[in-house]
């Protein structure tokens, strides 16, 4: 997902014509189906303009160990590490 990755210049042709940067796309769709696997982000959908979206949201586990995640920094930062 960063700016400098080949990721971007990479072409794929699925039949319906080429698309430059499809391995991004690709990469952010396997990181949110093993984000969800590990039960920290959940899928709803919603219907707008007679299309079912699919919206990611944080889950409760996630938002856990988020603010564990920022405690444990803190930790570190105020210990000089």
């Amino acid at each position: 997902m960063w700016a400098d990755s080949d990721g971007w210049n990479r072409v794929k042709n699925t039949g319906d014509g080429a698309c430059s940067g499809k391995g991004m796309w690709l990469c952010a769709g396997g990181y949110l189906a093993k984000l969800h696997k590990a039960d920290l982000i959940t899928r709803c959908y919603y219907l707008m303009e007679n299309s079912y979206q699919n919206i990611w949201r944080i889950s409760t586990k996630g938002h856990e160990v988020l603010l564990q995640e920022q405690e444990n920094k803190n930790y570190l930062s105020k210990q000089g590490l």
